[in-house]
């Protein structure tokens, strides 16, 4: 709750749309209005499936499909020369095992890993020195892992990238600083998404943590240790009302899968979707256009998970979600509604059912060109991930 700008921390709310006045580009958004009854035409027909055999690497991420490659990797490594990147292709060989390593680190934390349209290999982190200092970095490789180019990104933490068809670098992240000592305790306000250019460089960034008025927010703990936050301007008046209350560490953990944050590119389109604050942003690059969309709920009440998001080349975003309340998994594609800037998601036919039945979708990996590519159950005996192609028309 908030009042004369004052935030108390409460459980997780519905984000309302935010109005961000952005330098150099067009912003929209929308206020969300009631959802169109409108039934899902999409069908899916499945033209491909492999088995991916070699076992999940112990610790690595769940997979994700990007440009023809299967990746997954692990977060931590300690030791110089140690895989960390695993890749297949997509008849389900293991192509390449990369070791990332940068010069002078002794230890390595990957916050995210992508395939570029280029066949570039492209990962954030956080590198620890020999004297303890922190190496927070944006680099790209061949997809062997060789020519390795890490990019400085000073305090801001990468916490989920993206490779667009442009060769351009998009991030989400946080700014990782210490709060001043004392109580209250001061933390900045910063802009949580960046484009990079192919080596590096800063060429826009988006999406204050907190609305665009607000410079910094002093905190505040009780004897009861409930945290109070009071927004200030930049002359430090305190005339000012946070209306994102919620976001006081920005995406500082997005490579959490728990936080479902997703960042996709593909061909002009480069979307982030937040599906806890159910938010949507579109950057089109021929248009230079950046719109935030309100959501609708996830279609049948109780799909209140998501565990994959996915851009096809035609534009069009999926998801796949599942009810914990109700064991069902299914997937979904978004219906945007230009006119207003409102979109709901809606089931794709015949994919809705029992999350442990034979053929049931687990997760949506990417999408290959117009393909969706999705893992699912099979109740055979298998010692892999099954992965199915499928059109969607």
């Amino acid at each position: 709750m908030h009042a004369n700008g004052k935030t108390t921390r409460l459980p997780l709310l519905t984000l309302a749309s935010i109005v961000l006045l952005l330098p150099g580009v067009v912003f929209m958004t929308a206020l969300a209005q009631q959802p169109s009854s409108a039934t899902n035409s999409i069908t899916l027909s499945p033209v491909k499936t492999t088995t991916y055999d070699s076992p999940k690497p112990t610790g690595a991420t769940e997979p994700s499909f990007s440009h023809g490659y299967l990746v997954q990797f692990q977060r931590r490594t300690s030791t110089a020369g140690q895989t960390n990147i695993y890749i297949w292709n997509s008849s389900g060989q293991l192509e390449h095992q990369v070791s990332v390593w940068p010069t002078g680190a002794t230890k390595l934390f990957l916050s995210s890993v992508d395939v570029g349209a280029n066949m570039r290999l492209g990962f954030a982190g956080i590198a620890t020195r020999l004297d303890g200092s922190k190496f927070y970095f944006i680099a790209t490789s061949q997809i062997d892992g060789s020519d390795p180019q890490y990019s400085d990104t000073g305090r801001y933490l990468a916490t989920k990238i993206s490779l667009a068809d442009d060769g351009s670098i998009w991030a989400v992240g946080a700014e990782r600083f210490e709060a001043t000592d004392g109580d209250p305790k001061t933390w900045k306000n910063y802009d949580i998404l960046r484009r990079y250019s192919s080596t590096g460089a800063l060429l826009a960034h988006f999406l204050p943590r907190w609305s665009p008025d607000v410079a910094y927010v002093a905190s505040t703990t009780d004897s009861m240790g409930h945290v109070t936050d009071v927004p200030h301007n930049a002359q430090g008046g305190t005339n000012v009302v946070n209306k994102n209350p919620n976001m006081l560490l920005g995406y500082a953990n997005a490579w959490k899968p728990g936080r479902e944050i997703y960042l996709c590119s593909s061909g002009p389109k480069t979307f982030l979707y937040d599906a806890l604050y159910s938010v949507l942003y579109i950057y089109d690059a021929q248009s230079d256009r950046f719109a935030q969309w309100s959501l609708f709920g996830a279609g049948p009440t109780g799909f209140t998970k998501t565990n994959g998001v996915a851009e096809t080349l035609d534009g069009t975003v999926f998801a796949s979600m599942y009810s914990p309340r109700d064991q069902q998994s299914g997937l979904f594609s978004l219906n945007l509604l230009s006119k207003d800037y409102t979109a709901q998601w809606k089931p794709v036919p015949g994919t809705i059912a029992s999350m442990s039945s034979n053929g049931a979708v687990q997760m949506l990996l990417g999408a290959d060109q117009n393909l969706l590519v999705y893992k699912i159950v099979t109740n055979a005996p298998a010692t892999g991930t099954t992965v199915v192609w499928s059109t969607t028309q």
